[in-house]
Parts: structure tokens; C-alpha cells; sequence
């Protein structure tokens, strides 16, 4: 495989791989699996739900400590089921004329 295709490959799958993986439920529900901590995943529901109000369904952060006692190091992941409000439906239209 020549260098170019294997670059694009490469770049291709790291872009798949982001942050934040969104995955849409059989319920309409999503869930969001967010590679950093659970306060930035909860604002990435904004994203999924086009900035409609949304319901947490169930929500849970990871915490790992890794590294030497002197230099310690933190990792975050979270997980996030979302149910996004329904579109409101516009009124119907009525006649405001007064019937005579």
C-alpha cells in the first residue's frame, strides 16, 4: 500500500475515533460515550439535540489515576443516555374573523 493511501487511512480512522461517539437507540434515545469528563460530555448533548431540552436517563463518569505518586495522572471518560424533547408541532391555523 502506497504511503498516501496508508496516510488517508490513517487520518480517516482517527476521525472516526473522535471524543465523542453518538449512537441513536431503538427507544429514539442516544447514547453518547464522551472521552473526557462528564461536565464537557453533558454539554455535548446540545450537539445531538440541536438545542432542545433533553432528559438524562441515566449518566456515569470514569475516573483513573495512573502515573507516579510525585506526578500523577488523571483520565475521564463518560457515558450519557439522552432523550431529546419532541419538536413542538406548529398551532392550528384558525379563523380569527368573528362568525355572524
Amino acid at each position: 500500500m502506497s504511503r498516501d493511501v496508508f496516510g488517508v487511512l490513517l487520518l480517516l480512522s482517527a476521525c472516526a475515533s473522535g471524543p465523542v461517539e453518538r449512537q441513536p437507540l431503538a427507544d429514539g434515545s442516544w447514547h453518547l460515550t464522551c472521552r473526557f469528563s462528564m461536565t464537557r460530555c453533558v454539554r455535548e448533548i446540545d450537539q445531538v439535540c440541536a438545542g432542545r431540552d433533553y432528559e438524562i436517563l441515566s449518566g456515569r463518569a470514569h475516573l483513573r489515576e495512573y502515573g507516579l505518586a510525585a506526578l500523577p495522572n488523571e483520565s475521564a471518560t463518560a457515558d450519557l443516555v439522552v432523550r431529546c424533547a419532541e419538536v413542538p408541532k406548529p398551532a392550528p391555523e384558525t379563523d380569527a374573523a368573528p362568525s355572524d
